[in-house]
């Protein structure tokens, strides 16, 4: 409310005052942060708080955690069982044979009988929601903004795959990254590429020799690239009831063959060790994080948020960054 400039008392708003601020409020995206409530293309936005982005610019990498040990445990099973429900209904241009192949490893899997970690790290497509906000804020709640062409690049690199949740049953699937259905058809593709790059990887290994010792290895070889392939799938599909979440993930499947070569870390939370390995960020000049914006949640002292925010950045030799913080009427 605008003060009298002689009495310091609250005045009536003028026309003039009314019109800017309406323009304030719904423009500038640290007043209300409508335009951070739209979903972004090109940009994702990981929810932490000020320790984790202290922690993010000191190992220049991003913690992607076992599933095992997320919000809902059984959120892999769903994944499975809406996977295996696809596999069996629609046609997706496969055979029958490998349909039996997918199939059968579902249903070990949702019977509890597989031993790889499925890592994972979350996104979101939004900057200021509010479900995050009660979930990560704590009264030190960021959202931190990165191009997504730089974590799909190193992503990539570190054998993760990425892209959007993909929400089942849902009534507003973005139609330009296609529908659930579409995308399990391409990724059945790219499954019977890897598929056939083994069979002609094996039969010039082996020749026309040792066809019993061939067809153990090959059998080996596409259990190991069908069970990688289903936990990938697995985890891009939720529970419609998270759709509000707009969630972007980069994931990795770690299995036996992988245990040596991973370095795989654990931290202690409560009674529990999560295992989880680092998403180096790389993709980068200057060696500095891709940080573009910082987004302040909620919380009691924003002044104190903010010189903090400003501090760890600098020391992390990021200059090139904003910071928002939308007005929201929240205690968390």
């Amino acid at each position: 409310m605008p003060r009298d400039p002689q009495t310091g008392k609250i005045r009536p708003m003028t026309p003039s005052e009314a019109r800017d601020y309406h323009l304030y409020l719904t423009q500038y995206p640290g007043a209300l942060g409508i335009s951070l409530n739209k979903s972004q293309d090109d940009t994702i936005f990981h929810y932490s708080n000020v320790s984790g982005l202290k922690g993010i610019c000191a190992s220049k990498s991003l913690w992607s955690s076992d599933f095992r040990f997320m919000n809902d445990k059984s959120e892999i099973n769903f994944g499975l069982r809406i996977l295996e429900m696809i596999i069996a209904r629609e046609p997706l241009g496969i055979s029958g044979e490998l349909r039996g192949e997918i199939l059968k490893c579902i249903a070990r899997m949702i019977e509890g009988r597989q031993s790889a970690y499925v890592f994972s790290t979350s996104f979101c497509k939004k900057g200021n929601l509010l479900s995050q906000w009660r979930t990560y804020g704590q009264r030190d709640g960021l959202a931190i903004e990165f191009r997504k062409e730089n974590i799909e690049n190193d992503a990539q690199a570190q054998n993760f795959i990425t892209g959007k949740v993909h929400y089942y049953f849902s009534k507003n699937e973005d139609k330009q990254e296609g529908t659930l259905t579409q995308w399990i058809e391409h990724r059945v593709k790219t499954l019977q590429v890897a598929m056939e790059g083994i069979e002609k990887r094996i039969d010039e290994d082996f020749g026309a020799d040792d066809t019993e010792l061939k067809a153990l290895v090959l059998n080996g070889e596409r259990s190991t690239i069908l069970d990688r392939w289903i936990l990938e799938t697995a985890a891009f599909i939720k529970h419609p009831v998270f759709e509000e979440e707009c969630e972007w993930r980069a994931v990795r499947v770690v299995d036996t063959s992988d245990y040596r070569a991973v370095s795989i870390k654990d931290r202690s939370s409560g009674s529990t060790v999560i295992p989880y390995i680092e998403l180096a960020l790389n993709a980068h000049e200057n060696s500095a994080i891709p940080v573009q914006r910082i987004i302040i949640g909620p919380n009691a002292d924003y002044d104190a948020i903010d010189h903090s925010v400003s501090h760890i950045l600098r020391m992390a030799k990021i200059t090139n960054y904003a910071v928002f913080r939308p007005d929201i009427p929240l205690r968390v």
